[in-house]
């Protein structure tokens, strides 16, 4: 309960004197659009030096972005932001770990290796302020050791993530010729690929044409022949036209054995003509004819709606919300603006990020119901960036048994934590949840317990560093990591709270688990858990 409590008397942040009374936003105080900004390029919090930067002179935030863009951890965090648009993170696929004979206690690095091969090219093509078209038309892959000892190809020496190119003479289509996203997107033999050129519709051109309104007139048979249906009903037709010309180009990825390492494993190039004897149409991008999966890239690149949908999936993941038409085309249109001029993504990030929506960090008075539901002026962490914060911080890593406990739902709380799954929850959590709030909490115990036991071992994580555990936190230490952790000043009842707490826990248990206390309420603090 006094957890609890002091968790609540933490000073809101302030807002601006200055807002936009057209919008009804008003925009977040420098120290916190600097945490929001630190926490979405790199998933850590920035340094208090960096904070206290701004403070003093909020120009200075430009130099750290350009700063947390050639940081590491930035392509780790771009990473996992596509994750959400891409979905390809699932925990089984058709071919498991055993079936490559890997021991068991890899399962959880095989599944997410498999998973991220798309994403670390797109991260890569991002952080290396690449030509964004090359994920779809690059001739190389990303891959890890483990990919690279099961999969046919050759990867560059070195540790973690390399730059690898297949050998199996699969054709040069960026993550459009990777293992990782077609084994997301399975299509059985029945379904011809379809499935899959849904997909580059979708995800990549945001065409979806699920949610185009259709009306079936009736075959007048019952015993009609599905795919004569297709050719003979105007309603199937207003999605197939497309939809089959282009899944016809994806064939050598079409397996006739499901659940086979061998079909899935590689890539077969003598099934490339085989799409379009069996959907009985000519490889077509929207009419126009080509030769096969090596030009469908660049014919995706050249589509305007693809710059538009770069500039969309951008937007949605930044904002944490969908993009409304009617409200957001004109901001939608500048992102596209700013893609165009250049191709590359790092542009339309720093675009995104000086933008009024970006900046919100609260409602105006005036502003009506609409904006009220729609802006996420507080946006809530996602089970990544808890993850990566608070073992930047104390050095905690959640794991059991080799799985991440925030990176899957097998074993761990992914969903629960308000993440996507990719299967069956393709969205994340808008607002706070019970079982998210018990997740931060055993989240919030396990980190604070292990960093006092790193400290009191004489290793102290960042968090720790410079502190006595055996003497009681003064005002200074305090200040310094309230406003670490929550971007914010406190106050003389957080202080006067904090420190009670921390001598009530003293008196019951001693120094560690009063230090303990006092981390724990920090990192379950609303202000921690969001940006």
């Amino acid at each position: 309960m006094i957890v609890f409590l002091l968790s609540c008397t933490t000073e809101p942040t302030p807002e601006p004197a200055s807002s936009s009374a057209a919008s009804g936003l008003t925009p977040l105080t420098d120290t916190a659009l600097t945490r929001r900004i630190s926490l979405d390029l790199r998933g850590v919090l920035p340094d208090v030096d960096d904070l206290e930067a701004v403070e003093a002179d909020p120009a200075a935030l430009d130099g750290l972005i350009t700063d947390w863009m050639a940081d590491p951890r930035f392509e780790e965090r771009m990473v996992s932001l596509y994750s959400e648009q891409f979905q390809t993170r699932l925990e089984v696929f058709e071919t498991r770990y055993f079936d490559y004979a890997l021991d068991p206690s890899r399962e959880f690095e095989f599944e997410r290796d498999v998973a991220d091969e798309p994403l670390r090219l797109i991260a890569r093509v991002i952080a290396e302020d690449r030509p964004y078209a090359e994920i779809v038309t690059a001739d190389w892959t990303m891959a890890s050791a483990l990919l690279g000892d099961i999969w046919p190809m050759s990867r560059e020496d070195g540790e973690g993530w390399q730059p690898a190119q297949y050998t199996d003479g699969r054709p040069a289509a960026g993550i459009l010729a990777t293992n990782g996203l077609w084994w997301r997107y399975v299509a059985a033999p029945t379904n011809k690929n379809r499935r899959r050129a849904g997909f580059i519709m979708e995800r990549v051109l945001c065409e979806d044409v699920l949610n185009r309104p259709i009306s079936f007139s009736g075959s007048g048979s019952i015993d009609i022949d599905i795919d004569s249906l297709i050719w003979q009903d105007p309603a199937c037709q207003s999605c197939h036209s497309t939809l089959d010309p282009l899944a016809a180009s994806l064939f050598g990825f079409y397996w006739y054995i499901q659940y086979n390492k061998q079909e899935m494993t590689t890539y077969h190039p003598e099934r490339e003509v085989v799409g379009e004897d069996l959907l009985e149409v000519d490889m077509a991008w929207f009419g126009q004819p080509f030769g096969g999966l090596s030009e469908l890239g660049g014919l995706i690149a050249a589509d305007p709606r693809f710059s538009w949908c770069v500039a969309e999936t951008a937007a949605e993941l930044m904002w944490r919300r969908p993009v409304e038409d009617a409200v957001d085309f004109a901001s939608i249109a500048a992102l596209e603006e700013a893609y165009l001029e250049t191709g590359r993504m790092q542009p339309v990030l720093r675009a995104l990020i000086a933008g009024e929506i970006y900046q919100a960090g609260g409602v105006t008075d005036e502003a009506g119901a609409a904006t009220i539901e729609r802006e996420r002026a507080a946006r809530m962490l996602s089970p990544d960036q808890l993850h990566s914060t608070v073992e930047a911080l104390t050095g905690f890593r959640w794991e059991e048994d080799g799985f991440d406990q925030l990176g899957n739902d097998t074993w761990g709380y992914r969903v629960l934590a308000g993440g996507v799954d990719g299967a069956t929850l393709t969205a994340p959590q808008p607002d706070p949840g019970v079982t998210w709030s018990l997740v931060v909490e055993r989240l919030a115990q396990g980190a604070a317990f292990h960093a006092v036991s790193q400290a009191e071992a004489g290793s102290p994580p960042p968090i720790l560093e410079g502190i006595t555990l055996s003497a009681p936190p003064d005002e200074p230490t305090l200040e310094r990591l309230h406003f670490w952790l929550l971007g914010t000043r406190a106050d003389a009842d957080w202080l006067e709270a904090a420190a009670a707490l921390w001598a009530s826990a003293d008196a019951q248990a001693g120094t560690g688990i009063a230090w303990a206390a006092v981390l724990e309420v920090l990192m379950r603090d609303p202000d921690f858990v969001s940006r």
